[in-house]
């Protein structure tokens, strides 16, 4: 097909451009970029969680240990914050959902830095009708706070490690999510 004017000829490369962008990201790690598959960058590498409500041992270990294995595996340093409010970095929140479909965790970013650019306090929403093992409550927790310091989804294990999205007991970040974090705090 020949194309008679510049126009056509410049609207078409930037049309395959946009293809060749849209098919090479389809497999992009996009980090901080928000929902709906990856978290925002927190507002800074100091990390504080809470808990909301009253949780048993069973509950508080395993999200203890979610938070630990961050402090451990990136530059992010974790503390207890006590007074739960919107400022933790990541406040716990059970709920019960037993419909089909219905998620093993949610984050959500509750309060930004001043100029809307970072996550400055997030609620981190676990389905306790879904997480029945200590594993998977580790893993899930592991996943959303990912999510916390603005880590995506990953549905095809391309990756590994905990923000592998779905029943999947990795409660640790891959070197990939690690190098991302890292370098981004």
């Amino acid at each position: 097909m020949k194309i008679k004017s510049k126009f056509r000829t410049v609207s078409l490369i930037a049309l395959l451009g946009a293809c060749n962008l849209a098919v090479g990201s389809a497999n992009a790690d996009i980090f901080g970029g928000g929902p709906p598959d990856s978290g925002r960058v927190a507002d800074n590498s100091l990390h504080n969680y809470c808990f909301d409500g009253d949780y048993p041992s069973y509950w508080v270990n395993p999200l203890t240990s979610a938070m630990v294995n961050l402090d451990n595996q990136t530059v992010m340093t974790i503390g207890v914050q006590y007074a739960c409010n919107t400022d933790a970095d990541v406040r716990f929140i059970k709920y019960n959902d037993t419909s089909q479909g219905a998620p093993l965790g949610l984050y959500t970013c509750i309060k930004f830095t001043i100029d809307g650019s970072r996550c400055a306090g997030s609620f981190v929403f676990l389905n306790e009708a879904k997480l029945a093992s200590t594993t998977l409550r580790q893993k899930t927790a592991c996943h959303e706070v990912g999510h916390s310091v603005g880590l995506t989804h990953h549905y095809d294990g391309q990756y590994g490690g905990c923000m592998l999205s779905g029943y999947y007991y990795e409660h640790f970040y891959s070197s990939h999510h690690v190098a991302h974090i890292n370098a981004n705090y």
